[in-house]
């Protein structure tokens, strides 16, 4: 690894001197001048003597139950660059514990801030050490690329979960070149025996991958093949012809890229077989009871013949041409899931089987999308208000989603469970059904990696005639969790073959990335955390980015933020001298929602955070209760939210730091104006309606309009909704 060095000047911030890079601290010094130095060392940090790896000192932090676990230091860094850091760690029975949240043991995390000093989301966390270890080195080999809002690295060492930790020569420097992942095999200038061969490299949970492949050592874009690969094996899509190819591997976080990692080469000898071939299913849902079948077989002149069975009966080939193998079940198909079992032979007899499962099944719902970008299930239009959890966090207990008036809901238990299976998502889906909500169903993240489609396509078989599934729901952030956006294609229309009924929906947090993702998903999500760090506009900005990159026939949806960061990522002594979580308000709320739906959202759906966290109804009732009322106020409107785009109330003229959303139903006009600022604002619109008055919605008051015009004060984030008799054209 090449590393480059670019120190910064000292300054004063914040009373104390900025860190130079490359920084290195072996702790031999006192806790004062470490405090001087920006370190900020919370009671549960020492300076201890007791067996440093090197000098005379290292740095101790004790973590019993409930109490702040980490050393932290903020370094700062320049956009567009990269960052790594390294040090030696030793633990003794570090553990995890229920209320810690995350549980990842002895870590050294960077996590990203703004400019001065406040969170931003992203950053690098590897899992530490567990148990009782000597001295390890560990290191966070690299960051993404560092955006322009992020001005510093909060640097933490520390225990998640309850134990004791030792650090020691800690180093932080910028990095310029990367060596990238370990290559397993063809070995560097190797000779293949396949015009495809199999490139293979060591891969770590949450990183994603991109594959370069050229003739050329220094890879001219218009000479070099490029392809995702999340699974760390990759087969080139043709035959590679005859002769020295050169190759790299590189990863890929939330969109953000890295120096050109190292490249690598083998050689194609004359001659060599085209082998193996990908064997893709290209059916789709059929109620045909002897449909015609076809598979991929390719590339062209792998494959040289093939056969078919179905339920473990043999099947009538009816062709193989090109890449294209056509066949027909032998005998009627009775409905439900069919086993398909293809096996093909190629150049030497070399020979591959596949399994892959042809559905015909009926579903339990039927679910399009209209031209209002609104999903219609079995023929009634629905906007979803929904969220990721019950407050209790079960799956048997629907009690706050109730309470609150929620119609759609999910639980993360049949994504991070490996004991979750269909027969239990059975059973959770029943009982939603039951208490009148439809759900957005995850499926396990290790079988999306790993890239078991058979396994995720079964799942989706097997749930697809329950009435309460409303969408599949592909992954959480799959930018951030190393799923690429082929594997996400790959998964989107697996799960389509099998069941073309239900929607694939997938959220994301990364607005770099919302144009490579959005053609892998049928429903957009993203998710703008505003709530403490940023302005609310923010759900605005994200909402017209996901709009722009899904395009004008894709349903966009928003994920707003109910729980409290800062609160979230206290320890429970500190949650208790802080008490209540307040944020955010429900004046936020309300405001978040009505942002969203100006710039365009077709559906809303909340975030909070999970019980291992806080519990959102007994520790921020507060919040609970702006959201209730929040979500409330949203069922009685959702004739409107139910109608289609309004292009002439888009158009109205308001001025800053106004936003307004107009709908039109049951004879009604909807005017709702958003104050967008943290601070009060007046309002003058010049308003085309045909009335002297609009009531107030809610309240039934008489706002007059003297001179057709709208005025008013409004106190910050404010939203009042107006209303008044539609006229028809």
């Amino acid at each position: 690894m090449t590393l480059l060095f670019l120190p910064m000047a000292l300054a004063a911030v914040f009373g104390q001197a900025l860190p130079v890079l490359p920084l290195t601290e072996g702790f031999e010094v006192d806790a004062d001048t470490l405090r001087a130095a920006g370190w900020r060392l919370p009671a549960t940090c020492s300076l201890v003597s007791e067996q440093p790896r090197s000098g005379r000192s290292c740095l101790r932090v004790d973590v019993p139950q409930g109490v702040d676990r980490y050393a932290e230091l903020f370094v700062p860094v320049q956009p567009g660059r990269f960052y790594r850091a390294e040090a030696w760690v030793r633990c003794r029975d570090v553990r995890s514990h229920p209320a810690a949240g995350q549980n990842r043991g002895a870590v050294i995390f960077l996590e990203w801030a703004d400019h001065d000093r406040q969170w931003v989301g992203g950053g690098s966390f590897p899992p530490g050490l567990q148990g009782t270890h000597d001295w390890t080195w560990r290191e966070v080999p690299f960051t993404r690329e560092i955006p322009p809002q992020v001005g510093y690295l909060r640097v933490l060492l520390g225990v998640e979960g309850t134990g004791t930790a030792w650090f020691d020569d800690l180093r932080v420097e910028e990095v310029t070149e990367w060596d990238g992942p370990q290559v397993l095999e063809p070995a560097d200038g190797a000779q293949v025996e396949t015009a495809r061969p199999t490139l293979r490299w060591a891969v770590e949970q949450g990183r994603g991958y991109q594959v370069s492949l050229s003739r050329k050592s220094n890879f001219p874009p218009d000479e070099t093949l490029t392809a995702d690969a999340g699974s760390g094996v990759y087969l080139p899509q043709d035959a590679l012809s005859p002769g020295r190819w050169f190759w790299q591997v590189q990863e890929t976080l939330a969109g953000g890229k890295l120096p050109p990692p190292r490249s690598h080469s083998f050689i194609v000898p004359q001659g060599a077989p085209i082998w193996p071939p990908d064997v893709e299913p290209r059916w789709g849902w059929s109620q045909e009871p002897r449909p015609v079948l076809e598979a991929y077989v390719g590339p062209a002149r792998a494959v040289r013949r093939a056969q078919v069975q179905i339920d473990g009966r043999p099947a009538k080939v009816l062709s193989l041409e090109g890449a294209t193998l056509r066949f027909q079940p032998s005998a009627p198909l009775q409905p439900g899931l069919h086993e398909v079992n293809i096996r093909v032979w190629g150049e030497g007899d070399r020979t591959l089987a596949t399994d892959a499962l042809f559905c015909n099944k009926a579903a339990g719902s039927r679910v399009t999308i209209n031209a209002a970008n609104r999903l219609v299930v079995d023929g009634k239009p629905f906007f979803p208000l929904g969220t990721y959890r019950d407050p209790s966090d079960t799956l048997t207990d629907f009690s706050g989603l109730e309470e609150a008036g929620f119609n759609l809901t999910h639980s993360y238990y049949f994504e991070d469970q490996k004991t979750g299976d269909s027969a239990q998502a059975r059973e959770y889906l029943q009982a939603a059904d039951r208490h009148g909500l439809k759900v957005f169903l995850g499926l396990r993240r290790d079988r999306i990696r790993e890239g078991d489609w058979a396994w995720c396509e079964r799942f989706a078989g097997e749930l697809m005639d329950e009435p309460a599934l409303l969408t599949w729901y592909l992954m959480d952030e799959p930018e951030v969790r190393g799923v690429s956006v082929a594997q996400l294609g790959r998964l989107r229309d697996g799960l389509r073959r099998v069941d073309p009924f239900h929607p694939a929906s997938a959220v994301f947090c990364t607005p770099g990335v919302f144009k490579a993702y959005a053609p892998a998903c049928d429903v957009f999500w993203c998710d703008p955390y505003p709530v403490p760090g940023q302005p609310l506009t923010m759900v605005e900005k994200w909402t017209k980015a996901a709009r722009e990159a899904a395009g004008p026939d894709k349903p966009v949806w928003i994920v707003l933020g109910a729980h409290d960061m800062p609160y979230w990522r206290a320890s429970p002594d500190e949650r208790k001298r802080l008490g209540e979580s307040r944020r955010p308000t429900y004046e936020e709320t309300r405001c978040m929602v009505f942002l969203a739906l100006a710039a365009g959202a077709d559906g809303l759906v909340w975030y909070w955070a999970p019980n291992s966290a806080y519990h959102i109804q007994k520790e921020a009732p507060t919040v609970w209760s702006g959201l209730v009322r929040t979500v409330h106020e949203l069922r009685l409107l959702m004739p409107f939210l139910l109608s289609a785009d309004d292009p002439e109330h888009r158009a109205l003229a308001v001025p800053e730091p106004f936003r307004v959303w107009s709908r039109a139903a049951e004879g009604r006009r909807l005017l709702a104006v958003i104050n967008s600022a943290n601070e009060p604002a007046e309002l003058d619109l010049e308003l085309h309606a045909p009335t002297r008055a609009v009531v107030l919605h809610g309240s039934g008051d008489a706002v007059p309009m003297p001179e057709g015009r709208l005025r008013a004060g409004f106190a910050p984030h404010e939203v009042r909704l107006y209303e008044w008799p539609e006229v028809a054209r």
